[in-house]
């Protein structure tokens, strides 16, 4: 038995494509920030950040930055993990 792919299009207003675009700047901030705990600890402590660490800087960054109390708290979770999974990856 075969598979289908479909491809879906987008068309999103005005408001929907703001909102989109500042979801995908704060990922890209978070991520980066979320590799520079990975690298920081990694070169201090020669171990890995606990999670908890995670979940403080994801509840600090979303009082300080505006922008991010749109973006729902599994969208952090999930680039968090994939932080992990890029760092494990590099070595």
């Amino acid at each position: 038995m075969g598979y289908r792919a479909y491809k879906y299009r987008l068309y999103p207003n005005a408001r929907q494509e703001k909102d989109l675009l500042n979801m995908f700047v704060v990922a890209r901030h978070y991520y980066n920030m979320c590799l520079d705990l990975w690298k920081y600890t990694y070169l201090t402590a020669k171990r890995r950040p606990i999670s908890q660490q995670f979940e403080v800087m994801r509840k600090d960054y979303k009082k300080t930055i505006p922008a991010a109390k749109n973006v729902h708290s599994h969208v952090f979770q999930g680039l968090a993990k994939r932080s992990e999974e890029a760092f494990q990856g590099f070595f």
